[in-house]
């Protein structure tokens, strides 16, 4: 089965041949990267909004009550320890859970309200029709990064490259992208044959290839070198400059101070603050980003002792 770039007519320098049924598979799996159709424009809000969130998993509570807002065409730190529920929270983002309580907006909408039937919930997918996303109210703009590559082990990167390119049809992205990331040299390799750094260059370059408003990045320089860091930064930097939100999850300060404008300070799934650095340092009446979170913390910590004592 081939998927010419965009039509029959096309370059052919990034087609591949599958076999169907695989082929099949891919476009299912490949739609977890959830850049999904934009909607209508609506009135100008947050981006994203927790209102009152709960989550667990089984009897293991990992989101507690928790709320909070991204702005807008911002940079937005998600600042926890491990364990502090910064994934749980990515992974209600994107729908592949979804809340035992509360509920998550996008500019206003719940987020499960858009696209119908086509997301996935508790890990199972239940796709709709293109025709009934598009009736459904509006789209989920949105692309992920996640914490661990996910590739298709029998496809090369050009091959991850070529197909997701040919999805959006935003294959002439391809060639910077390969240029940006220092991907050229790997193009006909597959994936069990990259170092750690590559394959989540990789996975950033396929989440860069889609359309979308918000970028969700979870621990995103995991595996890149000096020289890396400081690419994904800039190109972090020029999607808000194209009016993009990008939400950074990590709990590594000194990578995301100098460029994150908000922040969302989170420890054993409850909110601890947010706000700019500016604000956060004047209420706190602390110097730098490190020193809030880790008083915040200790205090979460006591307080939390505390109660289990009394009860």
């Amino acid at each position: 089965m081939e998927f010419p770039v965009d039509g029959a007519n096309s370059n052919q320098k990034y087609m591949f041949k599958k076999p169907d049924a695989y082929a099949t598979i891919i476009l299912y799996e490949v739609s977890a990267y959830l850049v999904l159709f934009p909607g209508e424009d609506i009135a100008m809000v947050d981006a994203i909004e927790f209102r009152n969130v709960t989550y667990a998993y089984k009897r293991v509570p990992a989101l507690d009550n928790l709320s909070f807002r991204i702005p807008e065409n911002s940079i937005v730190g998600m600042i926890g320890a491990n364990g502090a529920g910064k994934t749980t929270a990515i992974r209600l983002m994107i729908r592949y859970l979804q809340p035992d309580r509360g509920s998550i907006l996008y500019k206003g909408q719940d987020i499960y309200s858009l696209l119908g039937k086509n997301h996935m919930l508790h890990g199972k997918w239940n796709c709709g029709n293109k025709k009934s996303r598009m009736q459904s109210g509006g789209g989920y703009p949105i692309t992920y990064i996640p914490d661990l590559p996910v590739v298709f082990e029998e496809l090369t990167v050009l091959e991850h490259l070529a197909f997701i390119g040919a999805m959006y049809h935003t294959e002439e992205r391809i060639d910077d992208l390969t240029d940006l990331f220092e991907l050229k040299a790997h193009l006909d390799k597959v994936p069990g044959i990259l170092s750690k750094g590559t394959r989540q260059k990789l996975s950033i370059a396929c989440a860069l290839l889609r359309e979308y408003e918000i970028l969700l990045a979870d621990e995103p320089f995991s595996g890149l070198d000096p020289k890396q860091i400081s690419v994904l930064k800039e190109r972090i930097l020029e999607e808000k400059c194209k009016g993009k939100t990008v939400i950074l999850s990590t709990h590594l300060l000194s990578l995301i101070e100098s460029i994150c404008d908000y922040y969302v300070l989170i420890d054993r799934g409850r909110l601890l603050c947010q706000g700019s650095l500016a604000e956060l340092m004047e209420l706190q009446g602390l110097s730098s980003l490190e020193k809030i979170y880790l008083q915040l913390s200790s205090q979460e910590v006591g307080e939390t002792e505390e109660t289990e004592t009394e009860d």
